[in-house]
């Protein structure tokens, strides 16, 4: 009789101790999304819902808005900064997250893109969390001489670039506008702003104290119509760029260019 009550203890104290881990694990996924909730929208990062998939291991869903009904270079910003939140601020406040879908949802309320990753902490570079010490204007000083330069030997043509530098929380980020007078011209310039984030401009004006992390690019035509836009997360090397059907792919993917007319 003993024996049965202390196997009915044993049960009992399991089973209790099983209900409070289980507790404990779904009231810190529920302060994961809720982390994750409040740092999207103090950044201002278009995120309208966030699901849990799957409890263990955690994977969530993550609803993001465009503000098209096709994809540009913002929305592509902003799924690269939901990577940023999940893979590196929400891991340094401890909180694990196994895997993610992100999915982008258009104006029009269809889905535009879809993707789903693992976070891998052995693989995630650490974030550098420093400040820029050389205010905007000096580093935008810096860009404009060192591009002006670089244009040169990619064989771009007259073309005036606007170079801009803006900082948030000490991150700073280079956005680089130019026009093109023609489809021959868009190539070569569409394909040196491609580039540009692969030569050694960028991070040789950090090693002086700049902290541009952010490089967004964008082309036109004489008609104001856009050709080539491109944005990348330099720390996170994510990002991506939608370019005219005209225009041949600066990575060489893709189909063939259509014809001028």
């Amino acid at each position: 009789m003993k024996s049965k009550l202390i196997i009915r203890l044993l049960v009992a104290i399991v089973s209790l101790g099983v209900a409070v881990g289980v507790y404990w694990k779904v009231n810190a996924q529920e302060e994961v999304i809720n982390f994750l909730y409040g740092e999207f929208e103090q950044k201002n990062i278009p995120v309208t819902e966030i699901t849990i998939l799957e409890r263990t291991p955690l994977s969530i869903q993550i609803m993001i808005r465009a503000r098209n009904p096709w994809t540009t270079a913002e929305d592509i910003h902003a799924m690269s900064l939901v990577d940023r939140e999940i893979q590196f601020f929400a891991a340094r406040e401890g909180y694990k997250i196994d895997s993610y879908t992100k999915i982008l949802i258009g104006s029009d309320g269809k889905q535009l893109e879809i993707t789903t990753q693992k976070t891998d902490p052995e693989r995630t570079p650490q974030l550098n969390f420093s400040h820029a010490v050389l205010p905007d204007k000096a580093v935008q000083n810096n860009v404009v001489k060192e591009i002006s330069k670089m244009a040169n030997t990619f064989s771009v043509g007259d073309v005036t670039f606007d170079i801009s530098i803006s900082s948030d929380e000490g991150l700073q980020t280079l956005t680089v506008n130019a026009m093109a007078e023609s489809l021959d011209q868009a190539n070569k310039i569409s394909f040196f702003l491609w580039a540009l984030p692969d030569t050694s401009l960028i991070g040789d004006i950090n090693s002086q104290g700049a902290r541009i992390i952010f490089y967004k690019a964008k082309l036109i035509d004489e008609n104001n119509e856009l050709l080539f836009d491109y944005v990348m997360d330099l720390e996170m090397g994510s990002g991506g760029w939608n370019i005219d059907d005209r225009l041949q792919n600066p990575s060489g993917d893709g189909p063939p260019p259509q014809s001028e007319p």
